[in-house]
């Protein structure tokens, strides 16, 4: 993953150098008379991963953390109907926890033309924000994930804002702690998680 990181760097750097008229070589040879901009170094070569390295929560793991969530104190800045829909909004759509983080009610259309929630995920200027790759498009949301989010809109009274809030109002960069933590209730709770791994995975 660090590897990764490392190539995008030099990827931004050489688009912010093109567009002010610098053209870099794309010749990946060294020679005496292009030295280059930095010292030449190896870098790490990345394996990419294949379908069966991914890792992934089981539907029991699910289950246990959303049970889990019924164990929060109402108190909580995020209580047990907040974690839930978060967990379910994440499972059910497939957005990335930016796009959540950053999700506004004025983003969904509760029944379309052919009678399906969507939900539009976009750029969000005011919050500095944008869709990676500007990859702006429609997500069909499933009719259990409109009957919660329809709840939750009427159980906070909300008519704009985010959808998953901070207690200031403003995207909720937390997510990934929120899952952790119910993690580590389900196991408090006796619940041992198929593979230790999916304990320590980054939530994507």
């Amino acid at each position: 993953k660090g590897a990764y990181t490392d190539s995008k760097k030099f990827v931004i750097l050489g688009q912010f150098l093109i567009e002010h008229g610098i053209k870099i070589s794309k010749d990946k040879n060294r020679t005496l008379k292009d030295p280059g901009l930095l010292d030449w170094v190896e870098v790490p070569r990345v394996k990419k991963p294949r379908a069966i390295d991914v890792v992934y929560y089981t539907p029991a793991d699910v289950k246990a953390m959303l049970a889990a969530a019924n164990t929060v104190d109402e108190k909580s800045i995020y209580n047990s109907n907040d974690l839930q829909e978060l967990m379910l909004t994440l499972l059910w759509t497939g957005m990335r926890d930016e796009e959540v983080q950053h999700l506004e009610w004025a983003d969904i259309n509760w029944k379309n033309g052919d009678g399906k929630g969507k939900i539009t995920v976009q750029d969000k200027p005011k919050f500095d924000w944008r869709v990676k790759d500007h990859e702006k498009r429609i997500i069909t949301m499933p009719d259990k994930l409109r009957v919660r989010l329809l709840a939750r809109q009427r159980r906070l009274k909300a008519t704009s804002g985010l959808v998953f809030p901070s207690s200031v109002g403003a995207p909720n960069q937390n997510f990934a702690d929120h899952v952790t933590g119910l993690q580590q209730r389900a196991v408090k709770a006796g619940y041992t998680f198929s593979r230790p791994e999916a304990r320590a995975h980054v939530l994507h």
